[in-house]
């Protein structure tokens, strides 16, 4: 079955194979005040401490199952919470 931590790892791969990847950013922050919710809330859900949330939120790379975890208890896909800035906007300077 194909899943989102599959769209994921494509993605890093592409980006490790073409252009230099040091920084996965990511919205945990931004969704998890849309949701309402505190650090503490959302680490006890997804099963981590609230200081390992607070390096996520920092731009710490989880593991495949808190990626997915995050993105179950936030109610969006994997993509939509994880990105890399630095290509996608040298990319748009291209077109």
């Amino acid at each position: 079955m194909y899943c989102a931590i599959d769209t994921f790892r494509i993605i890093i791969m592409y980006y490790k194979n073409y252009k230099e990847v040091n920084n996965l950013e990511n919205k945990v922050a931004e969704l998890r005040k849309k949701k309402k919710l505190t650090q503490t809330e959302l680490a006890k859900r997804i099963g981590i401490s609230r200081q390992a949330l607070i390096s996520i939120e920092k731009g710490r790379n989880p593991s495949g199952e808190t990626l997915l975890k995050i993105a179950s208890v936030l109610r969006t896909r994997v993509e939509n919470i994880f990105f890399i800035t630095s290509v996608l906007q040298e990319e748009h300077k291209e077109n």
